[in-house]
């Protein structure tokens, strides 16, 4: 995805469910390149999380986020070069 914005996503917390807001999420083996992206959301939020082992996010040339970046074990979040 490139020069994507993600922007006031609220979740699912506010409907009485356990999903904080989120930028980009990925599940079971996906992969996802995130090219220039930006990820404005409450504090609380969740710039990127990788939610399955075996799923991926790799990040080129984003916005600065002072969000957190969720991987559970076996689930990767790092950089892609040209």
């Amino acid at each position: 995805m490139a020069g994507t914005f993600v922007d006031r996503d609220l979740g699912d917390m506010v409907f009485g469910g356990n999903l904080p807001p989120m930028g980009f999420r990925v599940d079971g083996t996906a992969q996802l390149y995130l090219y220039r992206h930006r990820v404005n959301l409450l504090s609380a939020g969740v710039a990127l999380w990788a939610s399955a082992a075996g799923s991926a996010i790799h990040v080129r040339e984003g916005w600065p986020s002072t969000l957190a970046a969720r991987a559970v074990a076996g689930a990767t979040i790092d950089g892609w070069a040209e």
